[in-house]
């Protein structure tokens, strides 16, 4: 019986063990893959940021071509479009990197109520209305 209960031991440990190095692997790839987003995020906001400049500027030479009678209504309202494409992808790029900025913190287990404040109140600050 005791020699049972041993083996049984052994396995169970060796089972838990196994586990356990399983869920750290899978850890540490899902924190280096979310570090990898961060940083790409990071990048897709700086360009977003340059695309948002260069479609406003283009809009505004669109308007006054179209004031001085050299562009059409369809021209500027293309180009407002274009403006507004910028705006909702870099809208989305940013709501992307804070999820993926979040989900960094809490797999290296630094994620706390102060993180969520501060994206809280960047929230509210940036809400249109």
């Amino acid at each position: 019986l005791v020699n049972s209960q041993v083996r049984q031991a052994q396995d169970s440990y060796q089972s838990a063990s196994a586990d356990m190095e399983r869920i750290g692997r899978t850890t540490l790839a899902q924190t280096e893959q979310r570090y990898r987003d961060v940083v790409t995020g990071i990048s897709k906001l700086k360009a977003d940021q340059q695309s948002v400049i260069s479609n406003r500027l283009a809009l505004q030479s669109t308007q006054a071509s179209y004031e001085a009678g050299t562009q059409t209504l369809l021209d500027m309202l293309s180009a407002q479009k274009q403006l507004f494409d910028a705006e909702r992808q870099y809208a989305a790029d940013q709501y992307t990197y804070l999820l993926n900025t979040l989900s960094l913190k809490q797999l290296a287990g630094t994620l706390c109520v102060d993180d969520l404040r501060v994206i809280n109140n960047w929230l509210k600050d940036s809400n249109p209305r």
